[in-house]
Formats: structure tokens, C-alpha cells, sequence
């Protein structure tokens, strides 16, 4: 049985990425046909030290996968669900900016960052030049410190939840997208 990339990770529990470098690296044998990668199941290391964490990636094909461009996750049916949606950055920030515009209202400063900030995300997912993902993610990043900046200068205490929400999960996560975008880039200039 032969096994694409994504398959193959969700079998191992590892990232796309993870199988493509052992791959290129001569640790997995896997031929190509059509441009794509296959590995027979066959060819898979069976390891008994696999972790839990490894087990339950493995029996749940639908979790974040942490791959390279933006923390896909694989739809579990043998193909890749590629959506902004599965952006940790926009899963942790949408509802945020739901419940902000829902007390705050969509002309609230914040708000209306934090949903720039959402679109520029949007934006550099489906960019395909690293340069440019890298730009929209830099956009991303000030949007929503401005956001946080804005709820603070609003009343501190009042949006604190939000505010460490922001600053503990969304931003960091921008700055991952940011760092990989930037690699990407090079990566492109150098070939």
C-alpha cells in the first residue's frame, strides 16, 4: 500500500515537513510519481518507543500537523483541507475579535484592528511568494498590537482577558508565521 505525504506523517505522528526531510535526506525510501511522493507502508520504521503524543496524532488525522506554512491541518480523508482556517493565529484570533465586536461593537477601534489584522493573515496564507506571505504577516502583527494597544488605552482591566489572549497566543504565533515566511524568502532568493 502506498501512502502520500500526509498519510505518511499522520501514520508516524510527525509534520508534513518532518517526512519530507527524511525523505530528502535518504531515511525513508519513497518514489514519485506525477510529482508527488509516495512511501509503501511497507518501508514505514515501526518503532515501539513511539510516544503517546505520537499515538494520539496518529489516530487523529485532524489535528494541527505544525506544518511549515502555517500550521495546516490534514482533513483526515486523504486530502489537505487548506483553508486560513487552520491557521492556529486565526483559530486563537477570530474568536477574540468575535467577542470584542459583540461588546465593543465593529467601529471600536480594537475591533476593527484586530479584523485587519485577520484579513492580512488571510492574506499571507494564500500568498505564495515567501517575500510577500512575510509582508502580509508583518501587517498581521501590527494590526493586532494595535488592537491590544487600543483595548489597553480603552480600559485596561475591563479587556485584560483579551489583551493577555492576544498578546500569549495570537501575537507569538504571527511572529512564527513571520519567521517561516522570511525562510521561505530566502530560500527562493538563494535558488
Amino acid at each position: 500500500m502506498k501512502l502520500s505525504i500526509a498519510e505518511t506523517a499522520r501514520y508516524l505522528g510527525k509534520t508534513d515537513r518532518q517526512v519530507r526531510y527524511a525523505i530528502q535526506a535518504g531515511k525513508l525510501p519513497a518514489t514519485r510519481v506525477g510529482g508527488r511522493w509516495f512511501v509503501a507502508k511497507a518501508d514505514l520504521p515501526v518503532s515501539p518507543a513511539m510516544t503517546e503524543a505520537q499515538r494520539t496524532k496518529r489516530r487523529r488525522g485532524t489535528q494541527i500537523a505544525a506544518a511549515p506554512d502555517g500550521d495546516r491541518r490534514d482533513s483526515g480523508e486523504g486530502g489537505r483541507a487548506y483553508s486560513v482556517r487552520m491557521l492556529a493565529a486565526y483559530a486563537h484570533g477570530a474568536p477574540i475579535y468575535r467577542e470584542l465586536a459583540t461588546c465593543l461593537g465593529d467601529d471600536h477601534p480594537a475591533v476593527r484592528e484586530l479584523r485587519e489584522a485577520l484579513q492580512a493573515l488571510s492574506g499571507g496564507y494564500h500568498a505564495f511568494d515567501g517575500t510577500v506571505k512575510a509582508d502580509f504577516y508583518r501587517t498581521a502583527r501590527v494590526r493586532a498590537s494595535h488592537a491590544v494597544m487600543s483595548l489597553l488605552l480603552d480600559d485596561p482591566e475591563a479587556h485584560a482577558d483579551a489583551v493577555d489572549r492576544l498578546e500569549q497566543t495570537v501575537l507569538p504565533r504571527i511572529g512564527g508565521l513571520i519567521r517561516r515566511a522570511e525562510r521561505r524568502g530566502r530560500g527562493k532568493a538563494s535558488s
